[in-house]
């Protein structure tokens, strides 16, 4: 090799501190070139893997910034609400009037039903302790009471059901009429049928039934009996001058 002289001597003598760099240089420079030429695939791959992480990292953090500049997301979709029996929510206090059958959900609030020929079903405040359906309705008149001459039936005969057990009794009443000649206001009573429990049930045939016989009350012009149960059968007021 040939150097340049205006590089290596200087006052006609050899800069030997140049000589020493550019035999530094070249033996670096062969050593680079034996390492890659060993190594080089090993580290482009691992170029390669930095490249493509730093690539993924951008396109999230792009992404990112994307949705924070954009607008607000939607809302979450709200679960379906259960839908509340009316059983289960509170029942503030009923008053119904209507023809032939009244059916009513009834809370502790209590209520009225009444029926359009005057007779009328009362549920005071507390009689009952969950909401429940009541029925109030004209029933199937009954002959019961017209066998003997000493009593009569006086009113409509009724149908009273409820499924629940009563912490003060329910008040029946209807409004007075025109007695049967011979009985007065004292003859006032409340017929209430009930399961009889001296008959033998008879497969396939209906319920045996009895009357009881209740007190009643004339109070502001209307006959008036109290139910302690609802066995849901029929009631009848009536006079009667047994014993």
């Amino acid at each position: 090799m040939e150097w340049n002289q205006s590089y290596i001597v200087e006052n006609g003598t050899p800069d030997l501190r140049i000589i020493a760099a550019l035999r530094s240089s070249l033996v670096c420079f062969v050593g680079l070139t034996y390492w890659w030429a060993t190594r080089g695939d090993f580290v482009m791959s691992h170029v390669s893997r930095l490249l493509l992480a730093a690539r993924g990292r951008s396109w999230v953090l792009s992404a990112a910034l994307a949705a924070c500049a954009g607008s607000a997301p939607k809302p979450a979709p709200v679960a379906p609400v259960r839908e509340v029996r009316s059983e289960e929510a509170h029942v503030p206090a009923v008053h119904r009037r209507g023809s032939g059958k009244l059916i009513a959900v009834v809370g502790p609030a209590g209520g009225s039903l009444e029926l359009d020929n005057g007779a009328r079903l009362v549920i005071p405040q507390g009689a009952l302790t969950d909401a429940v359906e009541v029925t109030f309705s004209e029933g199937n008149r009954t002959t019961a009471f017209s066998n003997h001459d000493y009593e009569r039936p006086v009113g409509p005969t009724l149908e009273v059901a409820c499924d629940a057990n009563l912490a003060t009794p329910l008040e029946v009443s209807i409004p007075d009429t025109t007695l049967p000649q011979g009985f007065t206001a004292k003859d006032l009573a409340f017929g209430v049928e009930v399961p009889s429990t001296t008959q033998r049930a008879i497969e396939g045939q209906a319920t045996q039934t009895r009357w009881d016989y209740l007190d009643a009350t004339d109070h502001a012009g209307r006959a008036v009996g109290k139910l302690e149960q609802v066995p849901g059968y029929r009631v009848q007021f009536l006079v009667s001058k047994s014993e």
